[in-house]
């Protein structure tokens, strides 16, 4: 099991070849927030996506919740975190300054 402070970020390989990576932020209470998440679209629908959140959460049994953010009209994020038990908290319009809104979505991790 691994503690996290600050920020890691985690490429995932298939037969030496990097197909996607994912940043880890710790916030002050331990809950992580997952950032950057891509898996190249070679491999999308596959389930590699699915496997890394699992193996992520699995490697931080003691983060106390899980959060991330993706834009509305990724429906396919949307859908792979909804199904990995995350639930919508929130919507913001200009997330963080960027001028896009982002769905805020959340996942105890018990």
């Amino acid at each position: 099991m691994e503690k996290f402070d600050g920020r890691k970020t985690y490429l995932f390989q298939l037969g030496g070849q990097t197909i996607g990576h994912i940043s880890v932020i710790a916030s002050e209470d331990g809950s992580l927030y997952l950032s950057n998440f891509a898996i190249d679209p070679k491999y999308q629908g596959k389930g590699y996506a699915r496997t890394f959140i699992e193996l992520l959460r699995d490697k931080v049994k003691d983060a106390p919740r899980f959060e991330a953010a993706t834009h509305p009209d990724n429906l396919k994020a949307l859908h792979l975190y909804e199904s990995l038990g995350f639930k919508i908290i929130g919507r913001e319009e200009n997330y963080r300054g960027i001028g896009q809104p982002r769905l805020i979505l959340e996942k105890d991790n018990k």
